[in-house]
């Protein structure tokens, strides 16, 4: 693959509950992320190295939800799963252009920040992530280039990204699909769109 992998996004109901299941299964604790208040959720991150992470996302009940619907799929969500992920980029209006041959709805470009813990912003550019489907295996894409750090700059790191594989009703659309982004994979045949990442962390080994 050609593209830089940026982050995989775990959506669950609950974060805390989220973050303890995977501290048991893997041995070590996604650490506190921040929130984006204009997305009305809210995150904890796990560092896998090479400048890529888990984002484990959930909605907060008590921010007022954006009218379109959150984004992630999180309205849909009822139980922990791998629904999204994202490339890093540097070329987000070439990126729209191949998003939005797929669905024109996808890839609107929006600028946004957040407070880290430690007091520091992030901001970033990105192709927004929509509201729907649960599971959405077209990638989105972001540009930390107005950022002075990467999220994963100020994290400690005890695992690491393993490899990770997609499943889709119509494997070869979807393979033609991404082609344009650079991605030159396999997507298994399957019943339904399906993101599986394998994590090496203290524990050995775990598929999400």
């Amino acid at each position: 693959m050609s593209r830089q992998i940026d982050h995989f996004v775990y959506a669950v109901t609950n974060l805390e509950a989220a973050c303890e299941a995977l501290e048991k299964e893997l041995g070590v604790a996604p650490v506190e992320g921040g929130v984006h208040p204009d997305q009305g959720t809210r995150n904890a991150l796990l560092n896998l190295g090479e400048g890529a992470y888990l984002e484990v996302i959930a909605k907060m009940e008590d921010a007022q939800q954006p009218a379109g619907g959150t984004w992630m799929g999180m309205d849909l969500v009822t139980y922990p799963q791998l629904n999204r992920w994202c490339l890093k980029s540097d070329q987000l209006e070439v990126d729209q252009q191949i998003v939005q041959a797929y669905h024109p709805g996808h890839g609107q470009i929006i600028e946004g920040s957040r407070m880290t813990p430690d007091g520091e912003r992030l901001s970033w550019r990105m192709l927004l992530p929509l509201p729907y489907p649960t599971v959405e295996l077209m990638p989105f894409a972001v540009d930390w280039s107005t950022s002075s750090f990467h999220p994963t700059d100020r994290m400690p790191q005890h695992a690491r990204f393993y490899g990770f594989e997609l499943w889709h009703p119509a494997p070869q659309t979807m393979r033609a699909a991404i082609h344009g982004l650079g991605l030159n994979m396999k997507i298994h045949k399957g019943a339904a769109p399906k993101i599986r990442l394998t994590i090496e962390g203290p524990n050995g080994k775990v598929k999400l």
